[in-house]
């Protein structure tokens, strides 16, 4: 009979008897234990992507503060805009982050191009796609970047954020001493870039 039956538990080998009401309290507990474990151990994607925009933000600390240094800040680390891309690269015409040179590539190897002036207009946009072959050298450049080069000059800055892994990852480079990797992925795209002699 299932009214009033006990349901046998085995706790350290020891049978323990519980009625029905109480088991269904121990599951009660249970359930908002587990809900609370979970909400606090599985990662929070929108936590995570503020975390990362706060870190790749101090990679910045140390240039002079623009709202066209910050527009390009901005855009390099909201994680959540570049869902559909592969990177994302931006140098300065003559070093002023008001004329961003941009390059854009989305999972399936489309190239995008273009000169951005600060909050007045795109010029000069191109647009590519990148024959399978490609795209595989290009995420194969992807992860062999190198950490990001210590604060290196805003005339020489190069700002290249990839996708790496499920992350999306922010990294600074110098012109002036471009990793290989770097030099192979502006080959690849065909994306202009200017060198600076060291």
């Amino acid at each position: 009979m299932l009214y009033n039956n006990l349901v046998v538990l085995l706790a350290r080998g020891v049978a323990v008897r519980y009625s029905f009401m109480e088991v269904s309290k121990m599951k009660r507990v249970l359930l908002v234990t587990g809900a609370l474990f979970l909400a606090n151990s599985l990662p929070n994607s929108a936590a995570n992507g503020e975390e990362n925009a706060r870190g790749a933000a101090k990679l910045f600390i140390g240039y002079p503060k623009s709202d066209a240094l910050n527009s390009v800040i901005k855009g390099h680390t909201n994680k959540s805009h570049w869902t559909k891309h592969l990177l994302y690269a931006t140098w300065f015409l003559d070093g002023k982050p008001n004329v961003m040179m941009q390059c854009r590539v989305n999972q399936t190897g489309q190239v995008t191009t273009e000169r951005d002036v600060y909050n007045w207009a795109y010029q000069g946009g191109g647009h590519s796609q990148l024959k399978p072959q490609s795209l595989k050298s290009l995420r194969q450049a992807v992860r062999a970047l190198p950490p990001s080069t210590q604060s290196p000059a805003m005339a020489n800055l190069l700002i290249l954020s990839f996708r790496n892994g499920g992350d999306w990852t922010t990294r600074t480079y110098d012109r002036a001493k471009l990793p290989e990797a770097v030099k192979k992925i502006y080959k690849i795209t065909g994306a202009p870039i200017e060198t600076i002699k060291a």
